[in-house]
């Protein structure tokens, strides 16, 4: 196997396969969320995709606290033929609170990459 040592070795080396990561947003409500009725709790929903797949969407704030949110795969466009598909996300319960929270929303896909975002909420 001498002479092809070297080819077998760079053949094996593993490389690079997702470079995009995912895309986030937070679309509900347009204001960052959804306060519930007693002031305590926030209330999130958006959308996330990726040219692979989600793994997760993850919260998490400055306490310490954190969790992940409920995903639901869904077509964009029901009646298209070549459908484009979407992660819809959901987080009920985000504690809150007195003050500024400062809750960061992460999308990870299958491959590790991710996209932050951090929303600020007053209660």
């Amino acid at each position: 196997y001498g002479p092809y040592t070297d080819a077998m070795r760079s053949a094996s080396t593993p490389g690079l396969v997702d470079q995009e990561p995912p895309e986030l947003s937070v679309t509900s409500p347009a204001g960052g969320g959804a306060i519930d009725a007693t002031g305590e709790h926030l209330e999130l929903a958006g959308t996330a995709h990726d040219n692979y797949a989600i793994r997760v969407v993850r919260w998490y704030d400055a306490k310490d606290r954190f969790g992940t949110a409920e995903l639901t795969w869904e077509a964009e466009d029901s009646l298209s033929p070549d459908r484009a598909w979407v992660t819809q996300w959901r987080i009920r319960g985000v504690p809150l609170s007195p003050g500024t929270n400062r809750i960061t929303v992460v999308a990870e896909d299958i491959k590790g990459l991710a996209t932050v975002r951090t929303l600020t909420v007053r209660r």
